[in-house]
C-alpha cells in the first residue's frame, strides 16, 4: 500500500467546502445556545455551556435513525492538493493543514480583538453596565461571541473529520471541555498569545506526565 495515490483536484475542493459549510453550521449552532444563555455570565454561563456539551451527543446518540448513532459520519474521504491523495499512512499534509488552519484563526482573532466589535467584547467582559451605558449592544456583541467560537471549532471539527476518516458522538467528552477550559484559563482569558502558551502547556502535561 502507497501513502500517496493519484487522485482529481476535486477532492481539494470538497475539503474546502466543507470546512467552510462546517464554520457556518457551527456558528449557527452557537447562536441557538447563545440565545437562551445571554442573561447568564461568569460561572453560570460557564455551566450552561458545559452542560450543552453533554446534552449535544445525548441527543445524537438517541436519534440513531438520523444521526447513525454511536458509528457516527463513517467513510469520509481523506483530502487531496496537486493531484496526490492524502492518507493516515503519511500525515504531513494534514500537518501543514493545521498549522495553516492555525495561522488564519489566530490572525483572524487577532483582527476580531482589534476591531469595534473586539473592544466591544472587552468592555462587556470588564463590566456590562458601563458597556451597555457607552452605547454597546449587549444582545447582538454576546451573540457574536457565541457565534465566533463555535465558527472556528466548526474548522477544527471538520478538519478532525477529514483526518480520522469519520467522526462520532463518542470523539467529544467532558474531559475534552475541561482541558479545552484550563487552556483558556492558564493562559489567560482575553490573551491570545497566552492561550497560545497555555495549549501547548496543557497539552504537553496532559501528554508527557500525567
Amino acid at each position: 500500500v502507497t501513502s500517496f495515490l493519484p487522485s482529481t483536484g476535486q477532492d481539494a475542493i470538497l475539503l474546502l467546502v466543507g470546512i467552510v459549510s462546517g464554520a457556518i453550521l457551527s456558528g449557527i449552532a452557537g447562536l441557538a445556545v447563545g440565545i437562551p444563555s445571554l442573561r447568564l455570565r461568569g460561572d453560570y454561563l460557564a455551566i450552561v455551556t458545559l452542560g450543552f456539551g453533554e446534552i449535544v451527543p445525548v441527543v445524537f446518540l438517541e436519534l440513531d435513525k438520523y444521526t447513525n448513532g454511536a458509528n457516527g459520519i463513517v467513510g469520509v474521504q481523506s483530502p487531496a492538493f496537486f493531484g496526490i491523495h492524502w492518507s493516515i499512512v503519511t500525515p504531513a499534509p494534514y500537518y501543514y493543514l493545521i498549522l495553516a488552519l492555525i495561522a488564519f484563526t489566530i490572525f483572524a482573532n487577532f483582527r476580531l480583538r482589534d476591531s469595534r466589535l473586539g473592544r466591544a467584547w472587552v468592555a462587556i467582559r470588564e463590566d456590562e453596565i458601563a458597556a451597555s451605558s457607552s452605547g454597546v449592544n449587549l444582545v447582538n456583541t454576546k451573540l457574536f461571541a457565541f457565534a465566533a467560537g463555535a465558527f472556528f471549532s466548526g474548522i477544527a471539527g471538520v478538519y478532525h473529520a477529514a483526518k480520522l476518516g469519520g467522526v462520532s458522538p463518542d470523539n467529544f467528552s467532558f474531559g475534552d471541555s475541561v482541558i479545552y477550559l484550563a487552556m483558556v484559563v492558564i493562559g489567560g482569558i482575553g490573551s491570545i498569545p497566552g492561550v497560545i502558551v497555555g495549549a501547548l502547556a496543557v497539552y504537553a502535561i496532559n501528554e508527557f506526565i500525567l
